[in-house]
């Protein structure tokens, strides 16, 4: 099996060819900028579209009024401020001339949940 190899080219024709290659290339290269040029300003404009949807969801939900407005009732003996006052008869009493002692406790904090169950 023998190749034959190509008749060789003159100068003008090789310049040719490669004027062709480069001008080829730079079309390609134009198109992929173009392409990505294209996805860049479709992502930000969707990142702008989620974080608008964010921003108008939290404001929505936080115009509304608090969860703990539709509870009708509150236990007997809760002062106004939500407090609930415990004296010597129970939970809703309060012992005339004794000093106040505010109690704050975080259920998540795991010390208050120990002095919780030690009381």
């Amino acid at each position: 099996m023998s190749r034959t190899q190509p008749a060789p080219q003159s100068k003008e024709a090789r310049r040719e060819a490669a004027r062709e290659r480069a001008k080829q290339l730079r079309e390609a290269q134009a198109r992929r900028e173009k392409r990505n040029r294209v996805l860049l300003i479709a992502g930000v404009v969707v990142f702008v579209v989620i974080v608008a949807l964010a921003i108008y969801s939290i404001v929505a939900s936080s115009s509304s009024k608090p969860p703990l407005d539709d509870v009708g009732d509150a236990p007997s003996g809760v002062t106004e401020s939500g407090a609930i006052p415990v004296g010597a008869d129970g939970a809703g009493t309060v012992n005339e001339g004794a000093p106040e002692l505010d109690i704050y406790v975080d259920y998540l904090c795991p010390h208050c949940a120990t002095w919780w169950l030690a009381t």
